[in-house]
């Protein structure tokens, strides 16, 4: 078994960007409670870009990409009690 680490960059004005001309992007990409969580706050669209990264590199990992059947808003990207982002 290969195991491997990565990172996973994204410029997070283009996420503004598009999130912002596009609203129902948004429900298509992300759940509910990741919504209800980045717009309450500060910079709402920094924390959609670090949700968005965190799921494009699990799907990358998985070795399925954006192609593999899965869609954004049924992978859930939460904090724990640490603040430690946990992937559901």
């Amino acid at each position: 078994m290969i195991f491997g680490a990565g990172t996973d960059i994204i410029e997070v004005q283009r996420v503004e960007e598009k999130l912002v001309r596009t609203e129902s992007l948004k429900t298509k990409l992300f759940t509910p409670t990741e919504i209800a969580y980045c717009e309450s706050k500060y910079r709402p669209a920094m924390h959609f870009a670090a949700r968005f990264a965190a799921k494009e590199a699990f799907l990358k990992a998985m070795g399925t990409g954006w192609s593999g059947g899965h869609k954004f808003s049924e992978i859930e990207v939460v904090n724990n009690a640490l603040g430690k982002p946990e992937l559901f």
